[in-house]
């Protein structure tokens, strides 16, 4: 954003009734400091009397009618607002509201209805419908205009306050939540303001009467002036205010300074209640429960400005914010399941790839911690570098991980970067070797990746492999055979057997790099709606193609499957180990050690020979006549044989080589 600290130069602006009192002093405030602004009103007269005052003072306003008690109008008004800023809003004020003063028992439903909608209704749903153009924005602002009412107990004004007293609690939860998207939301709550409403109260001479004791009990001894709020509100959308989020802002003259000590004092003395009461009952002979539960983790050194957050250095978040140019999206790299991934340059001239989690909550914690404890304890050449990370306090989780230029795998396979036709065979080869590699070194080190794919492949200038992502990724004990997990991953690369038996073992990757070794040699999409129902998913089609011996339907043909005899031997013995890996059943895959055996095998010619040897074993091999025995006996050969198509599927393997299997 262009503006600078203290003015609103190049920010866009909604104010709810904007046409007279507190909403008319924002408006004026907010168009001052170079903001451009639109508001709204139900009378067309009254906003265009206000137009042509704004106009003559130079201000950029704009304004429309809408009826904000009504869901289709507030529909239709955002997006009328959001055409005329280009999809970009930086500042909402919900500032529209209503009051009928009554006792409680005297509202009637429509009385409460259209105060309901009005002040609590419209505001939510306003929001909600400009979030998309906030988050866009990059530096979001929501202010709701509250009221004293909301935290104090006022004469006739029941309904009125549950209004406020729930938009100050709507602030507060949405601060939390949007926090992640850059949209701070504040409140501000206004006391006795000078306004159209505080004229039409004093026509009443009994509400004028408790109006005059509202005004006694503040500080100033005085009624507010609509510029004096306005004033706070701009404070609020000021890049100056960037740290301030989920605060309500009393703007009353002092009148709840009497009010809330005495809420505080009190919350003070219960709290101070249970201290005392916590720390008797410690003395009692369980005073270590107590101390371990108030014990920080010396492992978490994560604060900012600590040097290491398991030992890897800590950045700043203003850092970061300055090395991707404030996440500018033109500097995205990618956009994943849990995060946007930016380039940056650090100060000491690094290039970096810095990932922002899409939001602070306790999953994302969970996955910021393990990509960050999994990486520290991993050295390959063929798996991404982590740099650092944020402190886990940070305002956005934000991990750094050293900047591959050459995009991924699937980038040069379906993307932008298969125009050029850069991934020939021999680089696709390298690709599959260097990641069953990585993967191999991984379950080595007992982990298990979880979302093996193509967009998680990630490729160097020289077309090294760099397998990223380990969000998903878990420890695996080398005690156990299985974790019993929630099934996650990508849809078409997820193993089936653990999306049915929620077992998680290492052979789940091995399914997931089964399906990367098939989009490596037909260059197809994991998964293509386009085809086939049976076929969308390409594990199925290419089952289905290489069982039917259809290599010249599966393999890509630009690749030299049918001028290269080479190209057609190592494309077809790269489908036969896909073929294993992509078994329905875990125990019928290979391990990825035997997965990168077979793969340099392929490569250098040589498995060619280990499958006629096989063969030879298959062929003298007396198979039982006996039908009891048969399946033990057959599965007692299958599990004595090294791992190739014959143990999986004898029809098949006969039709792709010359020799058939006899039995």
């Amino acid at each position: 954003m262009a503006a600078g600290r203290w003015n609103l130069e190049g920010c866009t602006a909604l104010v709810t009734g904007g046409s007279k009192g507190i909403g008319y002093g924002i408006v004026e405030e907010l168009a001052s400091h170079g903001a451009s602004v639109y508001t709204c009103s139900r009378n067309q007269k009254e906003l265009n009397e206000c137009l042509i005052q704004w106009r003559n003072k130079g201000f950029k306003v704009e304004a429309s009618v809408c009826d904000l008690s009504s869901r289709s109008e507030r529909e239709e008004f955002i997006k009328t607002v959001a055409n005329h800023f280009d999809g970009k809003l930086n500042i909402l004020v919900n500032n529209a509201g209503i009051v009928i003063y009554k006792e409680a028992k005297d509202y009637t439903m429509e009385d409460y209805s259209l105060i309901m909608s009005i002040n609590f209704e419209a505001a939510y749903h306003l929001s909600v419908l400009a979030h998309p153009f906030l988050k866009a924005s990059h530096r979001g602002n929501v202010v709701f205009i509250s009221s004293i009412s909301g935290a104090s107990a006022l004469p006739y004004e029941a309904v009125y306050g549950a209004t406020k007293g729930a938009m100050d609690q709507l602030t507060r939860c949405l601060a939390f939540e949007w926090a992640k998207d850059n949209i701070r939301v504040n409140g501000v709550a206004p006391g006795v303001i000078a306004s159209s409403m505080v004229e039409m109260t004093i026509q009443d001479p009994e509400q004028k009467e408790n109006l005059d004791k509202l005004i006694d009990r503040c500080a100033l001894h005085r009624m507010g002036e609509p510029k004096e709020l306005a004033a706070v509100v701009a404070f609020l959308c000021f890049p100056a205010a960037s740290y301030v989020t989920g605060q309500i802002i009393y703007v009353d003259g002092g009148f709840m300074a009497n009010v809330l000590p005495v809420v505080i004092g009190l919350t003070f003395l219960i709290c101070l209640g249970i201290v005392i009461w916590r720390f008797k009952k410690g003395k009692g002979g369980h005073s270590h429960s107590f101390a371990r539960n108030t014990f920080s983790d010396p492992s978490r050194k994560d604060h900012e400005g600590d040097s290491k957050y398991f030992g890897v250095p800590v950045f700043s978040y203003s850092t970061l914010e300055e090395a991707t140019s404030n996440f500018d999206p033109s500097q995205e790299l990618g956009d994943g399941g849990f995060g946007t991934v930016y380039y940056g340059k650090l100060r000491d001239g690094r290039e970096v790839a810095v990932k922002r989690l899409y939001e602070q909550s306790s999953k994302r914690m969970v996955q910021f911690k393990n990509e960050i404890e999994i990486l520290t304890r991993l050295r390959h050449q063929n798996l991404v570098m982590l740099y650092g990370c944020t402190s886990r306090h940070s305002r956005e989780l934000l991990l750094v991980y050293e900047y591959i230029p050459n995009g991924t795998v699937a980038d040069h396979l379906h993307g932008e970067k298969a125009k050029n036709g850069a991934l020939i065979w021999p680089i696709r080869m390298k690709i599959a070797i260097e990641t069953a590699s990585a993967l191999a070194y991984l379950h080595a080190s007992d982990i298990i990746h979880r979302d093996v794919k193509t967009c998680n492949i990630l490729l160097d200038n020289n077309f090294c492999v760099k397998v990223a992502d380990f969000g998903l990724s878990r420890l695996f004990p080398n005690d156990v055979t299985h974790i019993s997990t929630a099934p996650q991953g990508t849809p078409g690369y997820v193993d089936p057997d653990y999306h049915a038996c929620y077992q998680l073992t290492s052979k789940s990757d091995v399914y997931s790099f089964g399906v990367v070794l098939i989009e490596l040699i037909s260059s197809l999409l994991a998964v293509d709606i386009r085809r086939d129902r049976d076929e969308i998913s390409l594990a199925n089609f290419a089952l289905s193609k290489i069982l039917k011996c259809a290599f010249e339907e599966l393999i890509d043909p630009s690749l030299g499957y049918e001028s290269n005899a080479e190209v057609r031997r190592m494309t077809t013995s790269v489908a036969e180990l896909a073929f294993q890996c992509l078994q329905l059943e875990k125990e019928m895959r290979p391990t990825m050690d035997e997965v990168l055996e077979i793969l340099k095998a392929i490569q250098n010619g040589e498995f060619e020979n280990q499958k006629k040897e096989e063969i030879n074993v298959v062929d003298n091999v007396e198979v039982p006549q006996d039908p009891e025995s048969e399946n033990d006996d057959a599965q007692l050969m299958k599990s004595k044989l090294p791992v190739s198509m014959n143990s999986v599927n004898d029809k098949w393997f006969s039709c792709s080589t010359t020799v058939s299997i006899s039995g």
